[in-house]
């Protein structure tokens, strides 16, 4: 195994284990009778600048048109390997005479940052951040958003993707 990637792998703390086997379970767990399911995205992001892929689960509403929405996001690119940890809250607005309904919305995230310097110099921390985020999804799955990173989170992120019921 490539030395970089077992060094990114130790440093991923206990919490982000925690986090990573609740995600699992939310994947896991039985479907409701609102909209809700698996989902993955790709897009790019800036600061740092990577392409971006990852995989998220949203629930059913847990509140008047709220749903929790957490997921595992890598960007590559730019000498650095991210990993995010996103736990958002969405607002959906209802939208009765259209398939399509925007969204708003945001929460706390976890980020890994592998940074390779060359000559197996690679520098890793793992940093608290925050996400805001807004968009627009489709009935049958599409779905695009950006969202816009504060405290130690990428500044700027634009995805688009497919959420599967």
């Amino acid at each position: 195994m490539d030395t970089r990637f077992t060094a990114f792998l130790q440093t991923l703390s206990l919490p982000i284990r925690v986090a990573g086997v609740a995600l699992t379970a939310l994947l896991l767990a039985p479907p409701a009778a609102q909209a809700q399911g698996v989902g993955v995205q790709a897009g790019v992001s800036a600061d740092p600048d990577q392409f971006v892929m990852g995989v998220h689960y949203e629930s059913g509403f847990i509140a008047d048109r709220v749903s929790f929405r957490p997921g595992v996001d890598i960007g590559l690119g730019n000498d650095i390997t991210t990993l995010a940890l996103n736990f958002d809250l969405l607002y959906t607005f209802a939208t009765p005479r259209s398939a399509w309904s925007p969204f708003v919305g945001g929460g706390p995230a976890i980020n890994v940052y592998n940074v390779d310097r060359g000559r197996g110099n690679d520098d890793s921390d793992v940093e608290p951040g925050l996400n805001f985020l807004a968009g627009v999804k489709h009935d049958e799955g599409f779905f695009a958003e950006v969202r816009f990173g504060a405290i130690n989170s990428p500044d700027f992120k634009f995805v688009a993707g497919w959420r599967f019921r």
